[in-house]
């Protein structure tokens, strides 16, 4: 198991979370725990995992695109809402 932490900063008013933990339950497996959250990660089977769970570098993606996401996202309604007013 490893601990990863980081100081408490505030962003947009929000309080990140200070500690993650990583754990390894079995064959390719790796899980991060991270606040009330439990984000698990397998490999595909052709690359000796079960596929029981997205790949690491898939939930890469996946976060970068999210994030991108939210923040157009937010953009967007910015922009509707100045010019409702």
């Amino acid at each position: 198991m490893i601990f990863l932490t980081k100081k408490e900063i505030m962003i947009d008013n929000i309080m990140t979370i200070t500690e993650m933990e990583i754990s390894f339950p079995g064959g390719q497996k790796v899980d991060a725990k991270y606040g009330r959250f439990t984000i698990k990660t397998d490999q595909s089977v052709e690359y000796g995992g079960e596929g029981t769970a997205p790949t690491p570098f898939s939930l890469f993606l996946a976060s970068l695109g999210t994030c991108a996401g939210f923040y157009i996202l937010a953009f967007v309604k910015n922009i509707v809402f100045q010019r409702k007013t």
